[in-house]
């Protein structure tokens, strides 16, 4: 491919040649006819090249998504069995209690992972819900301030996506590795009085924070419609979505 952007340049250059032939001989029609066919010809192969290249990008973008998505499926697969296998040992074990409080917890997990599904904008749902498949420090978790959040909260605003996916990869780049156990990022979604106010809660350090604080607020400068609440620390952002 980057040979042929390099080609691309001589062959659009050899248009020269007949533009040259029919300065030197202006009123001779073969010349003319020639340096038509020539043209013709030339466009005829920058169609058909470029043609061949968007098919083959447009291919390798399916099948990446393809493979992501199954590398999502097989995670979330991998989750249910350990959720099945854990329920078995308490039915086992008799442990009604145990039991009903783990059923809640995946009811929890369910519904967070259909709330998350309804936020609309394509790049942030595959995101946040394909984070799992993706190497990370810490554990990250999805959840709305209220019922009535998870219904309502629609983000249509692709900047407002690009920030958030922004500072979440910031604190994954970032982000120090524990070995008592995995941080945790709480990602956070309310409505308030006509505002999305977007809280990200982390328990973890960071191997850079200097870099780690650079990266955020190279993001959201020229971002009119986000404004952030208060001071900005590792352990707590707090943003503030106007609405157009």
């Amino acid at each position: 491919m980057e040979q042929w952007y390099l080609w691309r340049r001589w062959l659009w250059l050899t248009a020269f040649i007949p533009a040259i032939l029919i300065f030197v001989w202006p009123n001779h029609r073969w010349i003319n006819l020639l340096a038509l066919i020539w043209v013709a010809v030339i466009g005829a192969i920058y169609y058909y090249v470029e043609q061949r290249i968007h098919k083959q990008q447009l291919s390798l973008t399916i099948k990446s998504t393809h493979k992501q998505w199954i590398s999502t499926m097989n995670h979330h697969r991998h989750d249910w069995m350990n959720d099945l296998q854990v329920l078995f040992g308490y039915i086992r074990l008799g442990k009604q209690e145990r039991i009903t409080e783990y059923v809640e917890r995946i009811k929890g997990k369910m519904l967070a992972e259909s709330a998350i599904s309804k936020l609309e904008e394509p790049s942030l749902v595959s995101y946040l819900i394909g984070f799992r498949t993706i190497p990370s420090n810490f554990i990250l978790e999805v959840s709305f301030s209220s019922k009535e959040d998870q219904r309502s909260i629609i983000i249509e605003d692709e900047q407002v996506s690009e920030i958030i996916i922004s500072i979440i990869s910031a604190y994954r780049i970032y982000a120090a590795t524990d070995m008592t156990c995995d941080p945790i990022l709480r990602l956070q979604f309310e409505n308030n009085k006509g505002h999305l106010n977007i809280h990200f809660a982390f328990n973890g350090s960071m191997n850079n924070q200097e870099l780690w604080q650079q990266k955020i607020e190279q993001q959201l400068n020229g971002a009119r419609s986000v404004q952030i609440i208060g001071a900005l620390s590792v352990e707590q952002i707090d943003l503030q979505i106007t609405r157009a």
